[in-house]
C-alpha cells in the first residue's frame, strides 16, 4: 500500500512540475525537463544496443547484416526487447532517410559492411532531433558526454574541438569525418547539424542526411561496441 501510495504521490508531483513548468516557462524547469529526455534518449538508445548485443551472441550476426526494430521484438523466442522504445517528442524525420522518425540502427559504420556486424567501425544506435525543442535535451547529452561545458547554454557561438586530429564543429558539423572522430572517442553525443551542401551517410546509402535541408536538426548517437 505505501509504495502504491508513493507512486500516486510521485506521478502528482511530476504532473505538477510538468504543469508550472509550462506556466512560468522558467529556466530551471526547462533545464530539468532537458535533462530527463536527454536521459530517456540515452536510456532508449542503451536498450536497443544491449538487445543488439544479445542478438549477435545467439549468431544471428552475418555480413553486412544487422537487426531491426521487428527482429528484436519478435513475438518468436528469443525476444530480445518487450517492445521497441517510442521516439522522444523532440524526433524528427531526414532526408534521405526513414518516413518516420525513431530510433535507427546502424549497422554500416565508417569502414562500410565487410565483416559480421562492423563492430569496431563506429556502429551504433541514433534518433535525429528537431531544431527547436530538441536543441535543449541534445545540448544535455553534449555535457554528460563531457566535449561541452556543463556551463554551456546553447550551442552557438561554441569552440571547435579537435578529436583524433580531426576539428569538429561543435556548434554545426558538416562533414561525415567529424561525426566519426566522436564515435572514435565518445560512447554516446549529440550535436547539430550545420549549413552547408554537403551530406552525411549514416547507416548506409539510403539513410542520408542532407546537411542543406536538415540543418538545425541535431544527431544523437549511442555507439555499439
Amino acid at each position: 500500500m505505501f509504495n502504491l501510495l508513493s507512486v500516486v504521490v510521485a506521478v502528482a508531483i511530476s504532473g505538477f512540475m510538468a504543469a508550472a513548468g509550462v506556466f512560468y516557462s522558467g529556466s530551471a524547469f526547462t533545464n530539468m525537463s532537458a535533462k530527463a529526455q536527454a536521459v530517456q534518449i540515452l536510456s532508449a538508445m542503451e536498450q536497443i544496443d544491449a538487445a543488439w548485443t544479445m542478438w549477435s551472441n545467439d549468431g544471428n550476426t552475418t555480413t553486412a547484416s544487422a537487426p531491426s526494430s521487428t527482429g528484436l521484438t519478435s513475438v518468436t523466442p528469443p525476444t530480445y526487447m518487450s517492445s521497441y522504445p517510442p521516439p522522444p517528442n523532440t524526433a524528427t524525420t531526414f532526408g534521405g532517410g526513414p518516413t518516420a522518425a525513431g530510433y535507427i540502427i546502424d549497422s554500416t559504420g565508417n569502414g562500410g559492411a565487410t565483416a559480421a556486424g562492423n563492430e569496431t567501425n563506429n556502429t551504433g544506435v541514433y534518433v535525429v532531433l528537431n531544431a527547436t525543442t530538441g536543441a535543449n535535451s541534445c545540448l544535455e547529452i553534449a555535457k554528460s558526454a563531457g566535449y561541452v561545458a556543463t556551463t554551456a547554454n546553447n550551442f552557438t557561438g561554441l569552440a571547435n574541438i579537435t578529436v583524433n586530429a580531426v576539428t569538429v564543429a561543435v556548434s554545426g558539423i558538416t562533414t561525415k569525418a567529424e561525426l566519426d572522430a566522436l564515435g572514435s572517442v565518445y560512447r554516446y553525443f549529440c550535436v547539430p547539424l550545420g549549413t552547408t551542401t554537403t551530406t552525411i551517410i549514416l547507416g548506409g546509402a539510403a539513410n542520408t542526411i542532407a546537411i542543406g535541408g536538415d540543418s538545425g536538426k541535431h544527431i544523437a548517437y549511442f555507439k555499439h561496441q
